[in-house]
């Protein structure tokens, strides 16, 4: 324990002392244009000086456990009908935009750019299928989004 302390204070000491010399005082400043004083005393007023702001220690918050996510992000997911087929052709977009559309391939998988860090909604519709919309509240953290969706008439289609 009596070495910690030790490693401690020799730390702080060189601390100390760097901030000491960056922090020095200017050298006596004269005024231009005027010759060189003849006194100690008027030589003393013109003497600039800094006085050292206090150290204080370090204060290390705590981050949180997400890492932090740079936008946009895409997001991926598919879309199967009620028997598990999956739907080619497949409209998804993020509710309240036209600008983030996006389509279904022919295994039923789409991928769609999220604008921002918000929550936000995402629908998918098919034609002869009910709209089906879901809220994401964490979208950036979401791995994997799949819709299932119904048949209008009830019966079974794909």
């Amino acid at each position: 324990m009596s070495l910690v302390f030790r490693f401690l204070r020799v730390c702080a000491l060189v601390i100390v002392s760097t901030v000491a010399a960056v922090a020095a005082p200017d050298p006596v400043k004269r005024p231009t244009g005027t010759s060189k004083p003849s006194s100690r005393k008027v030589a003393a007023s013109h003497k600039v000086t800094r006085s050292l702001a206090p150290v204080r220690p370090a204060v290390v918050m705590p981050t949180s456990e997400a890492t932090p996510v740079d936008y946009p992000v895409t997001l991926r997911g598919g879309v199967k009908g009620r028997n598990g087929m999956p739907l080619a052709g497949a409209t998804i977009w993020i509710s309240g935009t036209t600008k983030q559309v996006t389509v279904t391939n022919a295994a039923g998988n789409f991928n769609i750019v999220l604008p921002d860090a918000g929550p936000i909604g995402l629908s998918c519709g098919y034609g002869g299928y009910k709209q089906q919309s879901m809220f994401l509240q964490a979208p950036s953290q979401q791995q994997d989004v799949f819709f299932t969706l119904q048949a209008l008439d009830g019966r079974r289609k794909h």
